[in-house]
């Protein structure tokens, strides 16, 4: 897993730039650099990931990147350079690599309505974003990010979502459990998460169709994440039916959809959304949360067994829209 850079730290404009001059940029810089070094020991790559536009960008008024790149340093200030345009990675870029994960040109994830690649990559990766310290609009541990999606009725939605930032090696710390969980964690494939379910995911009973697209999702497959992730908040869910005695079983994010349209759900439709589980059991799985633009996970939710039966998990099934 790679390190993410918020492109938004820095400015598109030499007037917008937050940090005075380039002394305090050097400053902020070897803060950055030894949080990145902190990163590394935390299990994330050597390579942060950045925008398309960052060359262009400004780290402080009439001091650009591209003239930080061929300034004449020396010093502390040359070493720290060198680091970091060896880690700073040319491609993919931020933006590709949120299309990779299913972002599509219908959806925006935004700051003060400004796109943030950047935030919207470490949101998807689970991680922190390396952050350049000075913005007072980004001080660590966490920001929020505005998402806008068109929802099933067609028409526009918001959902927010809070990143974490890290602008120097103290900052990690805050991070570290939600770091850990992605690099080091058990649940690295679908085999492992099938194998582990018992343990960590007590509430989810899994179908027949479900065990079989898990067994088949490895860990290099990109969506793979976001799926463990959903799968945890299910779980989650049902635990505070059972535990806290709450009174309904209500996940939260990922674009939940409690149920599809009746036409998307009858019919031969509501036959592809019924799924086989132990002992013949059959549940129509009706709702659902986003994987990506084009993928789902398919669910149904009993709170009087305190169970979430997992029907399905892949390309979006047929409904009206679809």
């Amino acid at each position: 897993m790679d390190q993410v850079f918020n492109e938004l730290s820095t400015a598109s404009t030499s007037a917008q730039a937050c940090l005075s001059d380039k002394f305090a940029v050097f400053k902020a810089l070897y803060s950055l650099s030894k949080a990145s070094t902190k990163l590394i020991e935390q299990g994330l790559s050597k390579q942060i990931r950045v925008t398309e536009d960052f060359m262009t960008r400004y780290f402080a008024r009439d001091y650009s990147v591209i003239e930080w790149t061929y300034d004449t340093l020396t010093g502390r200030d040359h070493t720290v350079r060198s680091l970091l345009i060896g880690r700073f990675s040319a491609s993919p870029h931020a933006e590709k690599l949120c299309q990779q994960e299913g972002v599509t040109e219908l959806e925006q994830y935004h700051v003060k309505n400004i796109s943030c690649s950047g935030l919207a990559l470490a949101y998807l990766w689970g991680i922190p974003a390396l952050s350049l310290m000075g913005n007072p609009d980004f001080t660590p541990p966490m920001v929020d990010i505005v998402y806008n999606f068109i929802d099933t009725m067609d028409e526009i939605a918001q959902e927010t979502y809070s990143v974490g930032l890290v602008c120097e090696e103290n900052d990690v710390s805050h991070h570290a459990d939600a770091i850990r969980l992605v690099v080091h964690s058990i649940l690295r494939d679908g085999q492992s998460l099938l194998m582990h379910a018992p343990d960590l995911l007590p509430y989810l009973v899994f179908s027949n169709v479900a065990r079989e697209q898990l067994n088949n999702i490895d860990s290099t497959d990109y969506s793979f994440p976001r799926i463990r992730d959903i799968l945890l908040e299910l779980n989650r869910a049902m635990y505070d039916v059972e535990q806290k005695h709450m009174q309904r079983f209500n996940p939260k994010g990922f674009r939940f959809t409690p149920s599809e349209s009746q036409t998307a759900t009858t019919g031969e439709n509501g036959a592809r959304h019924t799924f086989t589980f132990s002992d013949n059991v059959q549940h129509l799985c009706e709702a659902h949360m986003r994987i990506s633009a084009s993928k789902r996970i398919y669910f149904k939710g009993i709170e009087s067994s305190c169970k979430v039966y997992i029907g399905y998990v892949g390309e979006h099934l047929p409904t009206k829209k679809y």
